[in-house]
C-alpha cells in the first residue's frame, strides 16, 4: 500500500503544555503510538508527498544530506503558506497548547536514505511526526555505543525536551527492508 518512503516532521515548539507532559529539567522522551489514525495518516502521507516542495538540502551549507528535505520557517510560512503543513501545525499547537516555530521535513525515498548521529540543540522541545513506511530512530546517551530503538510507524509522534537532547544523540539508520 505504501511505497518505501518515510516522512518525518520536526517541530521546534515552545514549552507550555509540552513542559507539563515532558516535565522539568530531567531528560524526558514521550512516544504517542498512532497519534494521527490510519485513514487520516494515509491522506496526510499522500498530500505531503505531493504538496511539499522537496529538494536536496545541505547541512551548514556544506554537507549534502542523503534524504530530500524541506525547511518551513516563519519567513516561508508568511511568504508561501503550505496548506498541509499548516493543518499539521494546527493539530500540534492545539493538542500540546504550544507554538510551532519551524518545521523541518525529511523524505526518505528508500532504506538507503538515513540521518547520521546528531543532536538537534535547538534549546526547545521537539515533536516528530512520521508518515509512510515504518523506520527506526535510535537514541543513545552521549559517550556510549548502546542505543534505544523506537520503531516509528505511520502516524506516530514523539517528543523530547532539551535536557533529553543534551544528554543523547540520535539517528535514523539505513534500513534495507524499507
Amino acid at each position: 500500500f505504501f511505497s518505501s518512503r518515510t516522512m518525518a516532521w520536526f517541530y521546534k515548539v515552545s514549552d507550555r503544555k509540552l513542559a507539563e507532559i515532558v516535565k522539568g529539567q530531567a531528560p524526558q522522551f514521550k512516544f504517542y503510538d498512532g497519534w494521527i489514525p490510519g485513514p487520516s495518516a494515509d491522506s496526510y502521507y499522500q498530500r505531503c508527498t505531493n504538496e511539499i516542495p522537496w529538494r536536496q538540502e545541505y547541512w551548514n551549507m556544506v554537507i549534502k544530506l542523503p534524504q530530500l528535505a524541506y525547511y518551513y520557517d516563519p519567513k516561508e510560512r508568511k511568504k508561501r503558506p503550505n496548506p498541509v503543513l499548516e493543518e499539521l501545525i494546527g493539530y500540534v499547537e492545539q493538542e500540546f497548547n504550544t507554538t510551532v516555530t519551524f518545521v523541518w521535513c525529511n523524505l526518505f525515498k528508500d532504506g538507503k536514505h538515513h540521518i547520521d548521529w546528531h543532536q538537534d540543540k535547538y534549546g526547545e522541545h521537539l515533536c516528530v511526526l512520521s508518515f509512510g513506511s515504518s523506520r527506526k530512530v535510535v537514541f543513545r546517551p552521549l559517550g556510549t555505543k548502546q542505543g534505544h530503538e523506537h520503531l516509528c510507524k505511520h502516524g506516530d509522534l514523539y517528543t523530547f525536551n532539551p535536557a533529553y537532547d543534551a544528554a543523547h544523540e540520535h539517528c535514523v539508520p539505513t534500513d534495507e527492508a524499507a
